[in-house]
């Protein structure tokens, strides 16, 4: 199986932090890791959810909005300027990562890996420099994953904004070339719920607002956004490939 490692990403303004941090889940993304006393990583579980189920756990699901953007990812127009490829994916399990929960004073917030099955390849930039085809297993580091509070108490987490990965359920997800520690692989870049009509729902680039788009119809939607794609560089991280497109390199 092919190891999927997601980047956390935050604002220009803190661009110096995640160069020092690390991009990627080999550094947690914000914060000192703590381990998280007196309990074990669980093991992946099996796809068993229901429609039903799931709507229950989201409204349940603690939101993490202090969570920023480095890169825009929204739109269409910002798939093609910064994306690898565009999938379709069945969750089938996850694991808490619970050695790399980070302290967030109240509660802390604990990763976890989400493996998914490839359904379709919806949209690959002709660029791209790490493949991926249907029927691929892929684990995708997701962050946050659940937020445990001073109590003991847990609950779901996600960064807001974002759809949250839950077992028993397909989603969009948008991947982009990373490398961090000599490996070139693939981290997502945003996660989209679809829903009973195939369609995702994307934020407008020229105007306030989302629009429904169908499955189908993605691919020439990125295809046709009149954008530059910053071409991915072999060896190169996330982090590194948005200081060369800001110009700021030494």
């Amino acid at each position: 199986m092919l190891q999927q490692r997601s980047t956390y990403l935050v604002t220009f303004m803190g661009a110096v932090m995640l160069l020092a941090a690390g991009c990627g889940d080999r550094l947690p993304p914000a914060g000192e890791a703590q381990s998280v006393p007196q309990q074990e990583q669980s093991d992946t579980e099996p796809a068993t959810a229901s429609t039903t189920e799931r709507d229950a756990a989201a409204s349940e699901t603690f939101i993490d909005g202090d969570a920023e953007l480095m890169f825009p990812n929204q739109t269409v127009e910002d798939w093609a300027q910064w994306g690898s490829h565009v999938v379709q994916v069945d969750v089938v399990g996850e694991k808490k990562l619970l050695d790399r929960a980070t302290d967030a004073g109240p509660y802390n917030l604990i990763p976890r890996d989400v493996v998914v099955d490839v359904t379709n390849v919806l949209w690959s930039n002709p660029n791209a420099i790490t493949g991926v085809t249907p029927g691929e297993p892929l684990t995708l580091y997701t962050y946050p994953g659940y937020a445990q509070f001073d109590d003991g108490t847990e609950k779901p987490a996600m960064t807001e904004g974002e759809a949250r990965m839950e077992i028993g359920a397909s989603y969009v997800v948008v991947l982009m070339d990373d490398h961090q520690d000599g490996e070139q692989y693939l981290a997502p870049m945003r996660t989209m719920a679809i829903d009973d009509a195939g369609t995702v729902l994307v934020n407008k680039a020229d105007a306030p607002g989302t629009t429904s788009i169908k499955l189908a119809a993605l691919p020439q939607s990125i295809d046709s956004a009149k954008v530059e794609n910053v071409v991915a560089k072999p060896g190169e991280s996330v982090a590194e490939r948005w200081v060369r497109y800001m110009g700021l390199e030494d």
